[in-house]
């Protein structure tokens, strides 16, 4: 197992967060106010859930040590290729958010 791995009580975590968000959401549009309950439902089990003590497993070091090189220069790749694509994307956003939009004019009427 790699140390980048997500284990159950994360994922447990991230679902019962999702699913207290959702029905948050869902309770601004109802007349029920379960919101406050489930927060703090889901708050308690939070805090339960971080409180319970890990398992020590005893991983072996490997010897063999990878280094990247190109570590640096991919990484400014990367950051230059994000910086693009959102201002890329904030550009297309706002020319169709900004283009005129006009409903043309019914040249006959005929019932």
């Amino acid at each position: 197992m790699s140390s980048a791995a997500i284990g159950i009580g994360a994922i447990i975590l991230i679902g019962l967060w999702f699913s207290s968000f959702i029905l948050c959401l869902l309770s601004l549009r109802t007349r029920h106010s379960i919101g406050p309950i489930v927060l703090v439902s889901t708050i308690l089990i939070t805090i339960i859930l971080l409180s319970i003590p890990r398992s020590s497993v005893a991983t072996p070091k490997p010897d063999i040590k990878i280094v990247d090189p190109l570590y640096v220069w991919r990484l400014a790749t990367l950051s230059i290729l994000s910086i693009s694509a959102a201002i890329g994307l904030a550009a297309l956003f706002s020319s169709h958010v900004m283009s005129r939009k006009t409903v043309p004019q019914l040249k006959s009427w005929v019932l």
